[in-house]
């Protein structure tokens, strides 16, 4: 495996339907939690969790921002590990490029993407068990 620094221009291409789409999203649940706290409901139940019964992947997105958004940030962690983890570590090189205009690149042989494959498929794996026994 080879870690390189490349040179970058600062401002990356974002595509603009994942901007559109973070956008909705984003929108869609604020929204929704300030209509449930106007009403007196609370946030709608993850459609995954509705029909299985178990806790999604992602379940504890919503309060783990929440907790952000509070300045907790250990509870925000405790809430979803991995999601909180991957954002941070987005977070870290998207700030890394802008101010030095540098990013990470890796080289991976084949043997190697494997390796990663597995190991990212078994993070995932165990950080949602981690959810389905601790938040959801």
């Amino acid at each position: 495996m080879k870690a390189r620094l490349v040179r970058v221009g600062r401002w990356p291409r974002w595509p603009m339907w994942a901007l559109g789409v973070g956008l909705l999203w984003a929108s869609l649940a604020v929204g929704s939690l300030a209509l449930g706290r106007t009403v007196g409901i609370s946030g709608p139940q993850c459609l995954f969790k509705r029909l299985t019964g178990v806790a999604c992947p992602t379940c504890g997105a919503t309060r783990g921002c929440l907790a952000l958004l509070r300045g907790q940030v250990a509870a925000a962690w405790l809430c979803n590990p991995l999601l909180f983890t991957v954002a941070g570590l987005t977070a870290a090189c998207l700030t890394g490029r802008l101010v030095f205009g540098r990013q990470v690149t890796l080289e991976l042989t084949k043997a190697e993407r494997r390796v990663a494959v597995a190991a990212l498929l078994s993070a995932f794996l165990v950080n949602w068990g981690y959810v389905i026994r601790y938040v959801g």
